[in-house]
């Protein structure tokens, strides 16, 4: 129980960081959505700023020189580079999660099925044992019935022999009293 306790807790620890991930990844592409969006201006400009001239560039609102441009561009390509890459290793995390909560899952589902399969056969066995200790006990009930009949019986028979043996005694005695009065005299 305590193990399915702790596979449990790690399967909602998995669905937090699958959460996490998720969201995490959500904001990495719209970064790489806006960064995308920054470097096409920035090339955009590039291309504009290369065909106009010295002055009507200044005047057309171009912020930066040719040469800072392309280093610009080349940062936000890096940038952009390294969101993407973070972005793949979330993914794989979040598969890797995906595929460790499913397996807890699992084990959790076969636990669930072994502990009603144990509850199962504890209570045959449970129901087995009392009808053998029942089947048991009547026996003994009925040889205890019928042992304590035969000894009432012996009882009985024991009672009417003393009774007879009480009766030929006293009838033994009056005899032998008239034997010794009929002598006496």
């Amino acid at each position: 129980l305590s193990s399915l306790k702790a596979e449990n807790a790690k399967a909602k620890e998995a669905g937090r960081r699958i959460a996490e991930l998720t969201s995490e990844r959500d904001a990495l592409a719209q970064q790489q959505a806006v960064l995308s969006k920054q470097v096409a201006e920035f090339q955009k400009r590039g291309k504009v700023g290369m065909t106009m001239t010295g002055d009507a560039a200044h005047a057309a609102g171009a912020e930066r020189t040719p040469k800072e441009n392309p280093r610009q561009i080349e940062e936000l390509q890096r940038r952009i580079a390294s969101l993407e890459s973070h972005q793949r290793e979330a993914a794989l995390d979040l598969g890797r999660e995906k595929e460790a909560k499913i397996k807890l899952e699992r084990q959790i589902a076969t636990t669930d099925r072994l502990n009603r399969e144990s509850a199962a056969h504890a209570e045959e066995t449970h129901a087995a044992m009392r009808r053998e200790f029942e089947t048991t006990a009547r026996k003994h009930e009925a040889e205890a019935a019928r042992a304590l009949k035969d000894a009432q019986e012996q009882v009985e028979a024991a009672n009417s022999a003393r009774a007879r043996l009480a009766a030929e005694l006293e009838e033994t005695r009056a005899k032998a009293k008239g034997m010794l009065l009929a002598l006496e005299t």
